[in-house]
């Protein structure tokens, strides 16, 4: 799911301006989290999310063959 779409969701359900969605995760990060840890939770997450959208692909494709 798209951060943006995660973003604007959020936005509607509290009836907040996406900017102030984006604000308030800053201010969660900074206040809970290590930046660098969560640095390192978000490259994970990325890479984690790469691999998954390259195995559908590969999936797609596979099955694509088949016709």
């Amino acid at each position: 799911m798209a951060t943006e779409k995660l973003i604007h969701d959020a936005a509607d359900q509290c009836d907040w301006d996406p900017d102030m969605v984006v604000s308030v995760l800053a201010d969660f990060i900074d206040e809970f989290c290590d930046p660098d840890d969560f640095k390192a939770f978000l490259e994970a997450r990325v890479a984690d999310e790469a691999s998954d959208d390259y195995e559908e692909q590969d999936e797609e494709e596979e099955g694509a063959d088949d016709y």
